[in-house]
């Protein structure tokens, strides 16, 4: 994941000559506070990129560690990964009935899918070998993949519809195959593209048309996409002034039109999106998670127990506990570390 340090700076520098005082973020608060975060148990001390719910288990893929496996709300984690090529990074964790999908990639190496139908216990896999991949999605009984390419073998949108066994190459109107994110809401499957903004299919992958109605930068960079209720959210890096800054944009009408819906986030790029009824949840680059109640026309700062400069890079949901996988600083000079939160209740 390329982590841009220009707006880094311009947060830092932006609060030391607001209030006068030193930039290092607030000191991580122990074992959290009863009203906002706790810091958990990270998976095998790895950064968590990705997460998935069966029932009350919790999966949790992570950069070069493979995926484990939690069934006590984050408190411990089992690794799962017998069968799974645990060396390279699991970017994407998607479920599909009773199936849960991992995608791999890593360090130019070919990215697969796999697959386990018995909780993670053991993994198969299923293909797409020459795919950096970027991101999972069910339709129905239909399972995508998309991603960038590998060497000279095309990238784009890939679809299974016998569980993962086989796939075809879907890009009939996908004018850019550079694939970040996919998300579906109803019926309609969407693919964020990198510097292209989004695209939209109604035909389970057929045919594709970009739906960029609002989305006016020269350059749009797809980073998340989620479904809440009947509106559909990006979270974006947009081109202005030679500068990517980033936007969350809503659409009401299925992506056929997107307004600005970022008032009040201030962390820095959206990567991931969570909700949970009417509770909408965005982790940013920078400050930690955001939260929603009025379908994203505002938003107020949700970090209370976090430190004060976290990246979140994938959320989840198991009633009313909410799990966030992240990466945090403690400022100039120091390494970003792994760190998992639960927050309950919600």
């Amino acid at each position: 994941m390329i982590r841009p340090h220009t707006l880094l700076l311009l947060l830092l520098v932006a609060g030391s000559a607001g209030c006068g005082k030193s930039s290092k973020p607030t000191a991580l608060i122990p074992g959290g506070s009863s009203d906002g975060w706790v810091q958990v148990a990270s998976p095998g001390g790895r950064e968590v990129r990705s997460l998935a719910v069966i029932g009350t288990s919790l999966f949790a893929g992570t950069w070069g560690g493979g995926v484990f496996r939690s069934t006590d709300n984050a408190a411990s984690w089992t690794a799962v990964n017998n069968g799974l090529t645990t060396a390279t990074p699991v970017t994407a964790l998607v479920v599909s009935g009773t199936s849960l999908f991992a995608a791999t990639w890593g360090n130019n190496n070919p990215g697969r899918v796999f697959r386990s139908t018995d909780n993670g216990v053991h993994w198969m896999a299923m293909g797409l070998t020459s795919l950096d991949i970027r991101g999972l999605a069910v339709n129905g009984t239909s399972l995508f993949a998309g991603g960038l390419g590998i060497s000279l073998d095309p990238e784009g949108v890939y679809r299974s519809t016998d569980n993962g066994e086989s796939w075809t190459q879907v890009n009939n109107g996908l004018t850019a195959t550079d694939v970040s994110v996919l998300a579906v809401s109803g019926t309609s499957l969407f693919a964020g593209t990198y510097e292209h903004g989004v695209f939209r299919s109604t035909d389970d992958g057929a045919n594709w048309t970009a739906v960029n109605n609002g989305l006016t930068a020269e350059r749009v960079s797809v980073r998340a996409l989620a479904a809440s209720g009947t509106s559909l959210f990006a979270g974006t890096e947009v081109l202005e002034a030679n500068t990517m800054v980033p936007r969350v944009y809503r659409s009401t009408d299925n992506g056929a039109s997107w307004m600005a819906a970022n008032d009040g986030v201030a962390g820095g790029t959206v990567w991931d999106f969570a909700v949970s009824g009417t509770n909408l949840f965005a982790g940013t680059q920078y400050l930690g998670v955001y939260r929603s109640t009025d379908n994203g026309a505002n938003w107020t700062q949700f970090a209370t127990g976090m430190p004060g400069l976290i990246q979140i890079n994938a959320m989840a949901v198991i009633g009313t506990n909410l799990f966030a996988g992240s990466t945090y600083n403690d400022g100039w000079g120091t390494p970003w570390r792994p760190a998992f939160w639960r927050r309950s209740p919600l």
